[in-house]
């Protein structure tokens, strides 16, 4: 396995190697600062999926890509098991009406649970063997 989040610095010049790498920090970029909320649909029955493409379409106004939609509706579900797997914890499914699509938001909440969540899930790459490069 193998991301691109740090440096490994036994790699670097003798002049860089003084730099303190601080991966946990770099992980995520963008994501860190994001809510933490993961549109879903509430489960697997070909009817929610379904459900789940109308709304995430009706929401966009129609200026999405509905190919995307449906890749979401089928992986989404999946994947947060997955994460879960790992460690990572979500939030119970939460719906707001008139929607019928619901929300898992990264524990402990919003903006709070997605650094936990990628520290979490970096972890895991690492236990794994996973190495970082750039």
């Amino acid at each position: 396995m193998t991301a691109r989040l740090r440096t490994d610095r036994s790699t670097l010049p003798p002049e860089r190697k003084a730099i303190r790498s601080t991966s946990i920090a770099c992980v995520g970029g963008n994501s860190r600062v994001c809510l933490g909320s993961f549109l879903m649909p509430k489960d697997e029955t070909a009817e929610s999926k379904k459900a789940f493409i109308e709304d995430v379409k009706a929401k966009s106004m129609g200026g999405g890509r509905v190919d995307l939609y449906e890749v979401l509706a089928e992986r989404i579900l999946p994947a947060i098991k997955w994460a879960e797997s790992k460690g990572a914890q979500f939030e119970p499914w939460l719906q707001q009406a008139p929607w019928r699509v619901g929300v898992r938001i990264a524990s402990p909440g919003q903006y709070r649970g997605m650094p936990k969540l990628l520290e979490t899930l970096h972890d895991a790459f690492e236990k794994a063997g996973g190495k970082e490069r750039f």
